[in-house]
């Protein structure tokens, strides 16, 4: 399935996500095959991050919304919220070319989960990112736990990750959170 990232359409997502080549279960390594576009560029011909921001953002949100999953969320009212992102760029995306985005779920804590993107042309990395994401509720923070069941993962412990992605949650993560908002109460 090719899908450019200016014109990517919810029923587009929904049918790969349903696809066999569709993701089920976050923690596997998933690609999703792009291409830059016309319109991811602004009128003086510089590149516009707007449409890779939301396609990573679907990106990882794609298991969740396998099959009766997506009803599940739609009911229960779960919407996305990303916490906070970590980028670098080591090549440019060049006009109308093609690439594949890959999303990984890396670990998670009690609060968030923590994902790996990249953007790949060939054999080679073009972008990393770094991803503290969640899902929110109408009343409250969806818990993680909660989260994992969507998906299958009832009572899987978080697994480790490597070096550069554990030193990011440390500042990130939700002990960071925790301190943060404890230190802005007073409690």
């Amino acid at each position: 399935m090719r899908t450019m990232v200016g014109w990517l359409s919810m029923a587009q997502l929904v049918a790969f996500a349903n696809s066999s080549d569709g993701p089920t279960d976050p923690r596997a390594l998933y690609k999703l095959p792009v291409a830059v576009t016309v319109d991811d560029f602004d009128y003086n011909g510089q590149r516009d991050g707007r449409q890779f921001k939301s396609l990573m953002d679907v990106a990882r949100w794609l298991p969740w919304v396998r099959g009766e999953r997506g009803l599940t969320l739609f009911k229960k009212g779960w919407q996305p919220h990303l916490g906070s992102v970590l980028s670098r760029f080591a090549r440019p995306l060049d006009e109308k070319q093609s690439f594949r985005l890959s999303t990984e779920l890396v670990t998670w804590d009690d609060v968030w989960l923590y994902f790996a993107q990249c953007f790949w042309v060939a054999d080679h990395v073009h972008a990393t990112v770094f991803c503290q994401a969640r899902f929110e509720g109408p009343a409250r923070p969806v818990l993680t736990e909660e989260a994992l069941a969507l998906v299958g993962l009832e009572n899987v412990p978080p697994p480790a990750c490597d070096a550069a992605m554990q030193a990011w949650i440390d500042i990130h993560g939700a002990e960071a959170e925790r301190a943060w908002e404890s230190s802005m109460t007073g409690r």
